[in-house]
């Protein structure tokens, strides 16, 4: 019975990698394009900049990721549609990532500043609580307090930076319809 179980589920998880694309074709006469994990695109008329990930042809799905900067947070949202409610896609066709080198090291600033200045404070008000004379966050209880802040602070300011630097700009977009006399076909199906 143990051995069955883990079988199941790999099973499951493996025919679900099956199913998904990393890629997704559409094609219009001599014209093809093809959209990969990780390039930026916009849904119908929303303004939202999402991440494509995975197209699923046997349920006719296509999963993107929202990524919103927050300012103690970045949210990372994983959305689904399907290809029957998308009228048109936009596909950004601008050099992302050139701009997102240039800007990644700032931008981690944009995300420690924030969380730093609250940390500040908390590590303040432990000074007052604990009633210590000097300021020494490597030892005593302010040692329990900083370094998982700081690490926190720091750990989030690099991972966040990079998915947001990469959304900066207006970027120039490819409107791809799916429906009505002009539309492009899926070249999966």
């Amino acid at each position: 019975m143990r051995i069955i179980i883990p079988l199941i589920v790999f099973n499951v998880l493996y025919a679900n990698t099956l199913d998904n694309k990393n890629i997704f074709e559409i094609s219009r006469g001599n014209n093809h394009v093809v959209i990969q994990k990780g390039q930026q695109i916009k849904i119908n008329n929303d303004k939202r900049k999402l991440f494509f990930q995975g197209y699923n042809p046997v349920s006719n799905t296509i999963t993107v990721k929202d990524i919103s900067y927050k300012v103690f947070y970045t949210k990372r949202k994983k959305l689904e549609y399907r290809l029957s409610e998308i009228d048109r896609i936009k596909l950004r066709l601008d050099n992302t990532f050139n701009r997102a080198l240039l800007l990644w090291y700032p931008n981690i600033f944009v995300h420690v500043v924030p969380q730093a200045v609250i940390g500040g404070i908390i590590t303040g008000i432990a000074v007052v609580i604990t009633g210590e004379k000097h300021i020494d966050p490597s030892k005593g209880a302010l040692s329990s307090i900083f370094y998982p802040m700081m690490i926190y602070i720091m750990g989030n300011g690099f991972i966040n930076s990079w998915p947001t630097a990469k959304k900066l700009g207006k970027g120039e977009w490819l409107s791809i319809s799916l429906k009505g006399s002009n539309a492009w076909k899926i070249a999966n199906e």
